[in-house]
């Protein structure tokens, strides 16, 4: 009897065997992917009343729309949460009255404003989909506060009290140390069954818009380990 040529079979059959429990891994996984129940598009025309898109920019502002790999290559953490409630805006002097320098008198010239405006929430984070945001401690139902520049109001969602959302957050620094910055991009709305739409106009290669909150988070731990 050849004890080598039974060997080789022998680990031939074990390798032919983990192929295939991979390849049954991998079908599984996609047919979970393709039977993924979705939204027809016009539920989505439905509900975009109630869970807008937002388009352009301010006046004078020019803005790349970035692609959704940029957006989560950029974030410090893509979150799940819920939003608690609208804070009141709070305004940032970034050049010193009196201070009579170039800048103040270029902007006194001009009647331009020396401060900025930002509008804020705060929002419980029920799961921290991607990233890290809490240097390491548990970050579930914790709240946080997210901010943007006030001059971009009505160009990305306003936000209500017990809405659902998934977005992106990128920690602030110096003034805004404690707060995170959030956009339209990368921002979902999760509806009260559990489907996302998108409050950005997707990229054609990542639409999500209509697809199951579960199928969106899968997608995002994806994208985030590229």
């Amino acid at each position: 009897m050849n004890l080598n040529k039974m060997k080789i079979n022998n680990k031939f059959m074990y390798l032919s065997g983990v192929m295939l429990l991979i390849l049954a891994a991998v079908l599984t996984v996609n047919s979970v992917f393709l039977s993924t129940p979705s939204l027809s598009e016009e539920q989505i025309s439905e509900l975009r009343a109630q869970y807008p898109v937002y388009w352009g920019a301010p006046p004078n502002v020019s803005m790349r729309e970035p692609r959704i790999n940029e957006i989560f290559d950029r974030a410090d953490a893509v979150i799940l949460g819920e939003v608690v409630e609208a804070l009141p805006e709070y305004s940032i002097g970034f050049v010193e009255k009196g201070s009579n320098t170039p800048a103040e008198k270029i902007y006194e010239k001009f009647g331009m404003s020396t401060t900025d405006s930002f509008i804020q929430y705060r929002v419980k984070v029920n799961e921290v989909i991607a990233g890290n945001i809490f240097d390491g401690e548990e970050g579930s139902k914790r709240d946080i506060i997210i901010i943007n520049n006030a001059m971009f109001k009505g160009f990305m969602p306003e936000l209500k009290p017990g809405m659902k959302i998934v977005t992106p957050v990128g920690k602030g620094e110096d003034v805004h140390e404690g707060k995170y910055w959030f956009s339209r991009f990368g921002f979902y709305y999760v509806t009260e069954d559990g489907y996302v739409l998108s409050a950005y106009n997707e990229d054609e290669k990542y639409k999500f818009t209509g697809k199951t909150l579960d199928y969106l988070k899968a997608k995002i731990t994806e994208l985030s380990r590229r």
